[in-house]
Formats: structure tokens, sequence, C-alpha cells
């Protein structure tokens, strides 16, 4: 039996999902951890969407939604947005097991938000962009 050996292309998708997710959530907790070390101006948002929920809560919505881009297959069709969006939902858990808030230092209009934050909205509307706008995006 001849058996094609993976190209090296084929070798380095395996490790990117890895490797963006950890790297993202090491980014996002060091710019955290040098805002709130330095004290620089952050809120401490308990909340989200405006919704007191509890850790436990919180835990559940990130490990359905770690289920799901894995189950779904998000994870091998778009390593580098799935470490986006699951990447900054880890680190804003973390941060929350951690200091028990999240410290969201990036103003906008109305609100603040943190690095995760942006990382997420970035990776929902490229899977959004790939799933329904792309024709050749079909989840095998």
């Amino acid at each position: 039996m001849n058996q094609e050996q993976p190209s090296q292309y084929q070798q380095s998708q395996k490790y990117l999902f890895p490797t963006t997710f950890i790297f993202l959530i090491f980014l996002n907790l060091f710019f955290s951890s040098i805002i709130r070390y330095n004290q620089y101006f952050y809120i401490p948002n308990k909340f989200i969407f405006n919704l007191p929920l509890n850790i436990f809560s919180i835990t559940l919505i990130v490990l359905f939604t770690t289920y799901g881009f894995w189950q779904f297959k998000f994870i091998k069709t778009y390593p580098i947005i799935s470490g986006l969006v699951l990447g900054g939902a880890w680190s804003n858990l973390i941060e929350r097991y951690i200091f028990e808030n999240v410290a969201d230092y990036l103003p906008l209009i109305l609100s603040h938000i943190n690095l995760a934050d942006i990382q997420v909205l970035i990776g929902i509307i490229a899977i959004n962009y790939h799933v329904w706008i792309t024709p050749k995006a079909i989840i095998k």
C-alpha cells in the first residue's frame, strides 16, 4: 500500500488553531494584567450583555460554545477564526476566575470593551461571512 505523506501545509494546519488559541489567551491576559497593575483607566465589568450571570453560567456558555465549534468542525475548517472566538471567550473566562470581573479598557461611544471582546466580534463576523456569504462554505 502506498500512503501519501501529508504535505508541509497540511502538517502546519494541524497546529494553527492551538497556536492561535494559546497565543491570544496569553496576549489578552498580558494586556489585562498590565492595565490592572499600572492602574490605567478600566471598568471592572461583572456583567455579560447587562445580565448578572454567575461564573457557573458563564463557564457553561463557554464550554458549550467550545463544544459547538468542535462538533461542527469549525476548528478544522476555520482554525484562525475559531482561535479568535474561543481565545477571546476563554481569556475573558479565565480573567473572571482570577479577578472576579473583566477589565474593559477600550472606550467606545457608549461603553467600554477589551481586546478579547474585539477578537470575539471579529471572529463571529468572519464566521458569518464564510458561512452565509461565501458560496463555497460547506461544513463537512
